[in-house]
């Protein structure tokens, strides 16, 4: 049981922590605009893959893991937004990485973690903005004010302690399990299946519609929106642990990509819930799949699996400078350029991810 917690907390404070917020945009000589925060997340993903692949003693797995919650969570409470960020992004990473250290092989805890880290990657942003005062200071203009009227951060810091005595807890119940120091080349092979599903649904997040939530009117609403989506993907995940079938979450995910098509109204809904609802219930009930179908892969490949679709928090189109007030040309269309071609080549990502997964699961267990 105390595993299970640490498992379900760790995999959602990682993904809140993997989501930044507002892009870090810096200038690096003739090379251009360079997004700061799409580097230190890379990096995370990379700490989540080493974690995962070198932590080999429970001690150390039980140290990571309540390390990287108690930093991020006291970096949110002392550090200006600049530098808590970064930092609580390098601890998500350890963060998942040892949680997918702590989930071994066991089916039901992949699931969970599985389930919790893509409800914090859908909902992340949403339930940070509940934090008192969030939602009437723009993220971008928080670090330029007085520590007087700095907003008090409530949820990041409130996960981060509850997922440290999770830690403690399961360390002190002695369940914290020690993997094995060489995974046989079978399990290595096997590692690639989450892989290939987190690359299938951070392709099919790249066509799925914005649904903007007014954090500033009805919370209510707000509360109500996360609930339904988290449901979604318990669901999913549910459905996918008993009735494991990958092949049936790609088809879904690739049904998510053609909806793209409908954006006029008032057909443009199904596309709306496409993205806010099918995609979320999608991705859990395929790694919940993958978790039943692929038993013998090891916590590197979980972690990176799941840390792949946080690049659906980077932001295509920033907003430099003054830029973002010049009037520009009508751009010009195609339909070959401009929708059949990226949508084939998403497609046939997702296509080939399933492929890839279905022949990984045909060989002996």
């Amino acid at each position: 049981m105390s595993a299970t917690i640490a498992l379900v907390l760790s995999g959602f404070l990682a993904a809140v922590l993997l989501t930044p917020d507002e892009p870090v945009v810096a200038v690096v000589g003739s090379i251009g605009v360079v997004d700061t925060g799409d580097v230190v997340l890379t990096g995370a993903v990379v700490v989540a893959g080493l974690v995962a692949a070198f932590a080999r003693r429970a001690p150390l797995v039980g140290a990571l893991g309540l390390g990287a919650a108690l930093t991020a969570g006291v970096a949110v409470l002392v550090a200006s937004p600049r530098i808590a960020d970064p930092i609580g992004t390098i601890a998500g990473g350890v963060l998942l990485g040892a949680a997918a250290v702590l989930a071994g092989s066991s089916t039901g805890h992949r699931t969970r973690l599985a389930a919790a880290t893509v409800g914090g990657l859908f909902v992340g942003s949403l339930v940070e903005v509940l934090d008192p005062g969030r939602h009437e200071i723009p993220r971008r203009y928080a670090e330029y004010l007085v520590a007087s009227e700095q907003p008090t951060p409530v949820v990041v810091p409130v996960l981060a302690g509850l997922t440290a005595l999770a830690w403690t807890w399961a360390a002190l119940r002695s369940q914290l399990p020690t993997p094995p120091d060489r995974p046989p080349a079978r399990a290595l092979g096997r590692a690639v299946a989450p892989i290939l599903a987190g690359t299938a649904v951070l392709a099919t997040s790249s066509t799925a519609a914005g649904v903007a939530i007014d954090v500033r009117g009805d919370r209510t609403w707000t509360i109500g929106g996360i609930v339904v989506v988290l449901a979604v993907i318990v669901l999913g995940a549910v459905l996918g642990r008993r009735w494991p079938r990958p092949s049936v979450g790609i088809a879904v995910l690739v049904l998510v990509c053609l909806s793209s098509l409908i954006h006029r109204a008032p057909w443009d809904n199904v596309w709306l819930v496409a993205g806010l609802l099918v995609l979320p219930a999608a991705s859990g009930f395929l790694f919940a799949s993958i978790a039943r179908t692929t038993r013998s892969g090891g916590p590197t490949g979980w972690a990176l699996g799941l840390a792949v679709p946080v690049a659906i928090s980077v932001s295509a189109v920033r907003d430099v400078g003054w830029t973002a007030y010049t009037p520009l040309d009508a751009p010009t269309t195609s339909l070959l350029r401009d929708v059949v071609v990226p949508l084939g080549i998403v497609v046939g990502i997702a296509v080939l991810a399933g492929v890839g997964i279905a022949l990984l699961g045909r060989r002996t267990p």
